[in-house]
């Protein structure tokens, strides 16, 4: 009689465990939904303004006083590849904090349809983990509250941190770079994987001494 008693209380455990397990998963899946569904709603909200945009002013050229310059911390695009299925959100800075919740863009670096090199970073383990995945001719797209800008993977690069020359982005010429931590199992390195990637479609600003309040 004590061994089925025993048997009855393992199974009373065992299925009490697998409750538990079921609603921390059911409880993750939500979360990432609710995330997935918050990015889509985003990306639709910047296509409404980019329509209304163009409606107001020129196809091409935007002045800066109609754009909002990015704050230190804010998430201000979405970045996509779809033949990747990848959507991320972008945040201007490339701090530890910022790194942990998002991609995050070098604050020297030009923003999109500004004329100059764009620089972001993510970890290989979380938001860039499907950075290897991008292959040559791949189209990445930038959509931002002004418009959304088309970039074209031209190629990849492994190099050590200390030998990229930040010099790059001098250069009065928009691309895309995308960088994070190689190999991408490792957690602590000094090598990086490069995606660089050519702009092909996109409003360009045009400075008029100020940027939108």
């Amino acid at each position: 009689m004590r061994k089925y008693v025993y048997i009855v209380g393992d199974l009373l455990i065992s299925v009490m465990i697998a409750l538990l397990l079921s609603n921390v998963i059911v409880t993750k899946m939500k979360g990432e939904q609710q995330v997935a569904q918050d990015l889509q709603i985003k990306v639709s909200q910047q296509h409404v303004n980019k329509i209304i945009s163009l409606l107001q002013g020129d196809h091409e050229v935007i002045k800066s006083s109609q754009v909002k310059y990015p704050a230190h911390g804010e998430s201000y695009a979405i970045l996509r590849n779809e033949a990747r299925d990848f959507t991320k959100e972008v945040t201007f800075g490339d701090s530890d904090d910022i790194l942990e919740v998002s991609i995050g863009q070098y604050e020297s670096s030009g923003i999109p349809g500004e004329g100059k090199p764009i620089l972001l970073a993510g970890h290989n383990g979380t938001h860039f983990r499907q950075l290897r995945d991008f292959e040559k001719g791949d189209h990445v797209i930038i959509d931002t509250d002004y418009g959304s800008f088309i970039y074209e993977v031209s190629g990849t690069e492994i190099m050590s941190q200390y030998d990229f020359d930040s010099a790059i982005l001098d250069r009065e010429e928009e691309f895309l770079i995308m960088y994070c931590c190689y190999p991408f199992d490792s957690l602590s390195t000094d090598d990086r994987y490069f995606v660089y990637a050519k702009k092909i479609d996109g409003v360009k600003i045009e400075g008029d001494g100020s940027w939108k309040e």
